[in-house]
């Protein structure tokens, strides 16, 4: 990046105090490592720093092309692969490498190596950060308490089952919109994560496996359970170990659903604000048509077919048929006949949701899923720039040299 030359010399506290004296401060909220790979990869900062250091790039580079080629020789002997946890720093008036980290794994690593290192990063910055997370839990769990004190011992008439309605739509707007979480972490990386992969340290794909396992896992999942753990006994839904499962299983597929398009969009867009307005327009949208809002029998011919392409539509359909398909409703309106145990497969035809396709909604809310990390994986592959291979002739020119 700076052509093999020194860039910076001292202490890491006296950092900050260097480039604020060469006019490129560390913007706040930056790491200095991550301001100054910034600053090196920048045309138009590169000067000052090298301006910085000029007495030091002057010393003598005959040393480092020697232990270069001893390098290079024993090379010939071993794998090509650096062992885990090696260092080789090669310095040369045009080229300087890292073989490896401690945070990142070995240029030409394999697979596991690669996930493995990913999975261990992503980890460890969780538990120097660990405030998303947490605040992804407690939030979840502490919604699941107001919404069960909200619709609290639900009955079996009219507003009972209005209630139950409200309180599907709420759960799964919940979980809809805290997924917008995905679009800072997303952006936040983006920058390093595009130096590592052109560096060749590991794959689009390695990174996007990494954030997908961690987020659906961590955000979305372990949220859902929090937050059922209350609400559900709270607002009287139906017991039993099958309709409880289900509960859980479609809400929490329908939560890594929607994290997973968040991760999508985040990873095609340029900025936190696109990805964010793209984020709720999407969502937006597939609430207006999901069912809740608006009986989709009603709706235009040549609109209604949104509802199919919509996550809302599914998860909304199957946690109703799982809610009110053993119920036994009472509807009692002032100056009419009352009208006794009317079965909930009856009020379900009545808000149009066909009660027979429980499985179908499941299966396509679980291929939703599987569509929505596709796509954001086509399109990390599409705007992530290609990994720079550094092969052995490219060494032996800089030993020549």
């Amino acid at each position: 990046m700076a052509q093999g030359r020194c860039v910076f010399s001292g202490t890491p506290k006296g950092v900050e105090a260097h480039f604020a004296g060469i006019g490129l401060p560390v913007p706040a909220g930056v790491g200095a490592a991550e301001h100054m790979l910034h600053c090196a990869c920048d045309p138009e900062s590169l000067p000052r720093l090298l301006s910085s250091t000029e007495g030091i790039n002057q010393i003598d580079t005959d040393d480092g092309v020697k232990s270069l080629a001893t390098i290079v020789g024993a090379s010939n002997n071993t794998s090509e692969d650096a062992e885990a946890g090696e260092v080789i720093n090669v310095t040369s008036p045009a080229t300087t490498w890292t073989a490896s980290s401690s945070s990142r794994p070995a240029a030409g690593a394999g697979l596991s190596r690669q996930l493995a290192v990913l999975f261990w990063r992503a980890l460890m910055d969780i538990v120097r950060h660990p405030t998303l997370l947490l605040l992804h839990w407690v939030m979840g769990l502490l919604m699941g308490l107001f919404g069960g004190c909200i619709f609290f011992g639900v009955g079996l008439d009219i507003s009972g089952a209005q209630d139950r309605l409200g309180a599907i739509f709420f759960s799964l707007a919940f979980f809809a919109f805290t997924s917008l979480t995905t679009v800072d972490l997303i952006m936040n990386e983006r920058r390093i994560v595009s130096r590592e992969v052109r560096g060749g340290y590991y794959s689009p794909a390695t990174y996007y496996v990494t954030k997908a396992v961690l987020d659906a896992l961590l955000l979305r999942a372990i949220p859902v359970l929090l937050y059922s753990a209350p609400f559900y006994p709270m607002t009287g839904f139906v017991g039993g170990a099958n309709h409880v499962g289900l509960f859980l299983m479609v809400l929490a597929t329908f939560a890594v659903a929607i994290g997973a398009l968040s991760l999508a969009v985040a990873v095609g867009c340029s900025t936190p604000g696109q990805a964010s307005l793209t984020m709720n327009i999407i969502l937006l949208i597939s609430l207006l048509v999901g069912g809740f809002f608006v009986n989709a029998a009603s709706m235009p011919v040549w609109i209604s077919w949104l509802r199919f392409v919509s996550p809302f539509f599914y998860a909304y359909a199957a946690l109703t048929i799982n809610e009110f398909s053993s119920l036994l409703l009472n509807f009692e309106v002032e100056g009419y006949t009352a009208v006794q145990n009317v079965r909930g497969t009856t009020f379900l035809d009545i808000v149009g949701v066909n009660y027979n396709r429980l499985t179908d909604y499941v299966i396509v809310l679980d291929c939703m899923y599987a569509i929505f990390l596709l796509l954001g994986f086509a399109l990390l592959y599409w705007r992530m720039p290609r990994a720079r291979t550094l092969k052995k002739k490219k060494v032996a020119a800089a030993v020549k040299n």
